[in-house]
């Protein structure tokens, strides 16, 4: 036991961390080791320092083939795991929230399935939609969308204008003529 104060040097803490390694504990005091935290939590500064500390952590290879032979055994027919797939998606996905996300400019992506120009997501631009659903057609990825105030969460149709082509959507952006054939949707016009 080490007297109240003591501060052990750095070779004095390695070789307690290399003796703690080589301990053997009988499963009697591995159960009451186990007892002493159950239910306890550790505090944030100390689970802070357990992340840094295993931050980088390389395994063995010993180590991954266990890790690896631990997920075996456990076989899922196809379609249980589609069931599981279907399960934790949309609403009841532990993560849902709503099928709308706000992107660091303002734009909002929504949930769209099916929808050919969606993201690896299954997401597609709020505003797009928006025109989509005037026109009565999807939009071409060559096509452009643009909001008259400058607020890209403002994603009501008096709001857009739908160019088609990026040339076009410059031009008028730069208050250069643009060709009323460019212009698929303008939403000043409602």
């Amino acid at each position: 036991m080490l007297p109240i104060g003591y501060r052990p040097s750095e070779e004095t803490k390695r070789k307690m961390s290399e003796a703690a390694l080589r301990r053997e504990y009988s499963p009697e005091m591995k159960e009451q080791r186990r007892k002493v935290w159950l239910g306890r939590k550790h505090t944030p500064e100390t689970r802070e320092k357990m992340r840094k500390a295993a931050f980088g952590r390389k395994f063995s290879l010993e180590t991954r083939e266990k890790l690896r032979l631990a997920g075996i055994g456990r076989e899922v027919s196809p379609e249980t795991r589609a069931k599981i797939g279907v399960a934790q998606v949309g609403p009841k996905g532990n993560n849902w929230k709503g099928g709308r996300r706000i992107l660091n400019p303002g734009y909002i992506k929504v949930l769209s399935h099916g929808h050919p120009l969606s993201d690896t997501c299954r997401c597609v631009f709020e505003h797009r939609l928006v025109v989509e659903a005037k026109i009565g057609r999807f939009l071409r990825p060559s096509e452009f969308v643009h909001h008259i105030n400058g607020e890209y969460g403002d994603n009501r149709p008096e709001n857009l204008i739908c160019f088609a082509s990026q040339r076009a959507h410059v031009r008028f952006e730069r208050n250069f003529s643009v060709s009323p054939r460019d212009i698929i949707f303008d939403g000043r016009l409602l």
